[in-house]
């Protein structure tokens, strides 16, 4: 969780015998609360959509289609990291295409403002 910490002096006003001094000292803590994991899920799938171009048919073949599961871990920068085919879909052209999808996401890192 990220922690944002802001000081802040604030001022009393009070009415006091003339000579006397008031200092007041008040912190605030303000706390980000982070993604939820749905959230995050729908970002990352959404930057892979933004990536992904779609095999083109040769000749008389019908347009490749399927579902690719890929596995991959998010390294220290942000950047996919150890990207590999987990399951087929059974069309080398549209595998590889998702691949490179993942390969391209900027950062997976959940605090990334959208």
């Amino acid at each position: 969780m990220k922690r944002i910490e802001i000081t802040a002096w604030v001022a009393v006003a009070t009415i006091l015998p003339y000579g006397s001094t008031v200092s007041a000292h008040a912190e605030t803590i303000v706390t980000a609360s982070p993604p939820t994991l749905a959230s995050w899920s729908d970002r990352v799938f959404k930057d892979i959509d933004r990536e992904i171009r779609y095999p083109e048919p040769f000749g008389p073949q019908r347009p490749s289609s399927g579902v690719v599961a890929v596995k991959f871990n998010c390294s220290e920068s942000g950047a996919p990291a150890g990207v590999a085919l987990l399951k087929s879909s059974g069309h080398r052209d549209l595998d590889r295409e998702t691949l490179r999808a993942v390969n391209k996401i900027a950062t997976l890192h959940p605090s990334r403002p959208d």
